[in-house]
């Protein structure tokens, strides 16, 4: 009898993501993963699996069904009840939890990220470089910038918060609507 937990990761990416989620793991703990990313090798993984980590991949029924030993969802990130069925978990007695915190500060990171890149013309201007075009003065004309400009935010929670907490210190007007309120 082994007191290992097997924990399968159930999206598939690279050895540097396992190498951050092993690293963050405590002893006793077998993380499993993935090496072809089919539905074929998840069915067959599950089967052992006393914990799941789920992150970009719905959980159907056919996965519940194969997974006898499963005690636990651990789900990152933000819509849960698109990935998964809630109710379905508690009839058979699997516990759920998420960690919504993780995604947010590197969404609202990403959001400005490509608001700027828009602003900029950033997709333009690096095909036209690697075409051998330097543009260094044809767009200033054209380029937007964040600072003494109205940003609108839709949807006012944990991630619209953190991109008007980050865009605090580029000088804008931030509008916002959240159906929430």
């Amino acid at each position: 009898m082994t007191n290992t937990i097997k924990v399968l990761y159930f999206a598939f990416t690279d050895e540097s993501m396992h190498r951050l989620v092993r690293h963050a793991m405590p002893g006793m703990v077998d993380l499993v993963t993935l090496q072809q990313g089919t539905d074929a090798e998840r069915l067959e993984k599950i089967a052992d699996a006393d914990v799941l980590l789920l992150a970009g991949r719905k959980l159907d029924e056919a996965f519940l069904d194969a997974a006898p030993n499963l005690k636990l969802v651990v789900f990152h990130g933000v819509g849960y009840h698109d990935y998964l069925d809630v109710e379905s978990l508690r009839r058979r007695g699997i516990a759920l939890t998420l960690s919504p915190s993780g995604t947010g500060l590197g969404v609202a990171e990403h959001t400005i990220m490509l608001m700027l890149a828009a602003g900029k013309r950033l997709p333009f201007v690096d095909r036209r470089l690697r075409e051998g075009a330097w543009l260094a003065q044809n767009l200033r004309s054209e380029s937007r910038q964040l600072h003494g400009n109205t940003v609108g935010i839709v949807g006012f929670g944990r991630i619209g918060r953190e991109v008007a907490r980050r865009l605090a210190g580029w000088n804008v007007r931030i509008v916002y609507h959240d159906i929430a309120e």
